[in-house]
């Protein structure tokens, strides 16, 4: 519809003596001191520029909501060794989130099992350390 009113405003209509051509519904819009007076297509075309807008930042949030979930996914496919380790195989959403949280389950026992190694590491450094003095 605004397309329409657009062309509309375009068109030179001929004009007969004594008449003037129809009022171009864009120079109301443009005047600052009747932005409503004597068109009433105006809200329309106002709503639609809006719902218009609307749509297009609705479109362009979703495709940035998208590239990031898929970023997150190609992250997370790079980052765990079962997952990376067959690079040509299409591995679905769920089995990804599934092996994640398995590499993580096993990357937290193996650091608790660092750390205790790392305790019994310093508990015998400083028995040397004691039977040195």
């Amino acid at each position: 519809m605004s397309c329409m009113l657009f062309i509309f405003s375009l068109v030179n209509f001929p004009t007969h003596q004594g008449q003037t051509s129809p009022p171009n519904p864009l120079d109301k819009a443009s005047n600052p001191e009747s932005p409503h007076s004597g068109f009433s297509g105006y809200g329309k075309l106002e709503s639609s520029k809006q719902t218009d807008t609307r749509r297009i930042t609705h479109i362009s949030a979703e495709q940035k909501r998208r590239f990031n979930i898929k970023l997150g996914f190609d992250t997370l496919h790079n980052l765990v060794t079962t997952l990376s380790s067959q690079p040509s195989i299409k591995i679905s959403k769920a089995t990804t989130l599934q092996k994640t949280a398995e590499y993580i389950t096993k990357m937290q026992q193996e650091r608790a099992q660092l750390h205790e190694e790392a305790q019994k590491l310093k508990e015998e450094i400083q028995l040397l350390n004691t039977a040195i003095k």
